[in-house]
């Protein structure tokens, strides 16, 4: 399996915080498939990345849906069998996961991934990667009471929707821009709702690196917060900085300490 690297943000450093990402698909030799939805931003993405990833100079295409749908039509599905990096944008993450998270184009990015190709996705395209997606809604309630609205998809006024993930993080939920829009409330509704074991609290600035699927990796200049679901509604917090590691625990792995680079 390819690593995944997973951005709350696209942040002024991406530039610096994507090289290990485009460095893993190839550096000059690779071949970047970048995944966005048409109706949003289209081709308008690659201009950015071509400046981020000048010293490497990639090859880099588009994928989207045809005009006038929402699905991958025979051109987008060869792009993605013959890219040796997957990158998935940010926009609204319902249909970024009706286009990558369910159906073909789904299933063209698990057959590249399972032969090593590295996937990344920032704000929308991390939030569909782990194996619970939060693809829509901002309102926590309890007993029928709104308790908060915010978060990444902020300001939409609507109950949280958790569909199934690509599953490239196990027992895990994301949350992207963290920090910078108040996700934390948000988060924990749908860790409890998605019953997932754990909640990745990406901030701006940070690229959360997954190796073998269950190693966890910070890079970047803010914080991954780490929820861990305990029986009941609450959860613990880990606060992880840059260059900090550790393992999942899931049903085949051991559990780890947190890791930290020295001074």
């Amino acid at each position: 399996m390819g690593s995944v690297f997973l951005f709350g943000g696209m942040s002024a450093d991406f530039a610096e915080l994507s090289a290990a990402f485009v460095e893993a698909a190839g550096a000059d030799r690779a071949r970047i498939a970048i995944l966005v939805d048409r109706s949003a931003v289209g081709d308008k993405h690659l201009p950015r990345f071509l400046a981020a990833w000048n010293r490497f100079r990639p090859r880099i295409e588009s994928v989207m849906p045809d005009p006038g749908g929402q699905t991958l039509g025979s051109a987008a599905l060869r792009t993605l069998a013959m890219c040796t990096g997957i990158f998935v944008c940010g926009g609204d993450t319902r249909i970024y996961h009706q286009l990558y998270g369910t159906g073909s184009g789904r299933q063209a990015i698990l057959e590249r991934i399972a032969c090593g190709v590295p996937y990344a996705g920032s704000s929308a395209g991390a939030l569909i990667a782990p194996e619970a997606a939060l693809v829509w809604g901002d309102r926590v309630t309890r007993k029928d009471h709104t308790l908060y609205l915010g978060g990444a998809e902020g300001p939409c006024d609507a109950e949280l929707d958790v569909e199934p993930g690509l599953a490239l993080v196990p027992a895990a939920i994301l949350e992207a821009h963290f920090t910078a829009q108040g996700g934390f409330p948000r988060l924990l509704a749908a860790l409890t709702k998605s019953d997932m074991r754990y909640g990745l609290g990406v901030d701006d600035g940070v690229c959360l690196e997954v190796l073998d699927r269950v190693t966890l990796r910070v890079h970047g200049h803010g914080r991954l917060y780490l929820l861990e679901r305990a029986n009941d509604e609450s959860a613990t917090v880990r606060a992880l900085g840059p260059e900090a590691s550790m393992r999942l625990v899931t049903d085949d792995q051991p559990p780890s300490r947190p890791t930290h680079a020295p001074p």
